[in-house]
């Protein structure tokens, strides 16, 4: 009996430590984020919610980076940051992940094949300070390479 109580103790203990070993984050996140439950008001703006007339002096509220009210009627929680935004508007907008406007080209590097694969780098080829992953690249400003095309820019304003 004191050997089954035994064995059955360990069993118990090593699921509890696989359990705490298995939860561990060993790695970094991949970009920026926050945890905070965050709820914001962005008040008194002009607010266009799609074709037609706009909202005025409305209220936009956010919570957890999702819109959840606009209008002129929002209740504001108390934990909400707020934002006055007279004399502003806002407008709703799609970011296009894949788009090239504005920005020239970029070279394959040598040695790529196939659906733009290469092979691995291992070994950091920057130098000074840099993030675990090379692809975060803090230091470059798109301002400085961005160039404005106006017969490319019409057909974006047209869709």
């Amino acid at each position: 009996m004191k050997n089954l109580f035994f064995r059955l103790l360990s069993a118990v203990v090593f699921l509890f430590i696989a359990a705490q070993i298995q939860a561990q984050v060993t790695f970094p996140r991949n970009g920026v984020y926050d945890e905070r439950d965050g709820v914001y008001a962005f008040t008194n703006a002009t607010i266009y919610t799609g074709v037609g007339e706009p909202l005025q002096k409305a209220t936009l509220l956010i919570r957890k980076g999702k819109i959840e009210q606009i209008g002129n009627a929002v209740t504001i929680p108390a934990s909400a940051v707020v934002y006055d935004c007279k004399d502003k508007c806002i407008y709703p907008s799609f970011i296009d992940m894949y788009a090239q406007y504005g920005i020239p080209e970029t070279p394959k590097p040598a040695g790529a094949s196939g659906f733009g694969r290469q092979s691995p780098q291992f070994v950091s080829n920057k130098k000074g300070a840099f993030s675990w992953n090379e692809a975060l690249r803090s230091e470059f400003n798109a301002q400085d390479i961005f160039a404005v095309n106006d017969k490319e820019a019409e057909s974006y304003r047209a869709a």
